[in-house]
């Protein structure tokens, strides 16, 4: 019983990141190679193919190409911790989201 006592009050007190989202307009120049739906040279992404995901090299982000040739950047927002909680960092050898840091509240 107390061990999931504390397992509640981890879960209670342990809040993930939130997300935010950017777009980045087809930069045909960059590539004119037809494998290729999306191009830009920002974030060192290169070309991607239509409906593409990648990580982004660096960062707890990834890169998404859009039938509409637009790029969408998804990744782990910058938020300030509230009162008595503290911002724990992510492990960027995981995946995103889950390499996101992690705000935990005591």
């Amino acid at each position: 019983m107390g061990a999931f006592v504390y397992l509640l009050f981890i879960l209670a007190t342990v809040h993930f990141s939130t997300a935010y989202q950017e777009i980045i307009p087809n930069d045909p120049k960059v590539n004119n190679d037809p494998q290729y739906h999306c191009n830009t040279n920002e974030k060192g992404i290169g070309g991607l193919a239509n409906n593409q995901t990648i990580r982004i090299k660096g960062d707890c982000a990834e890169a998404t190409c859009k039938d509409d040739k637009q790029i969408i950047i998804t990744g782990c927002s910058p938020v300030g911790p509230p009162p008595g909680c503290t911002v724990l960092p992510g492990d960027m050898k995981k995946p995103f989201p889950e390499c996101c840091f992690i705000i935990a509240c005591a």
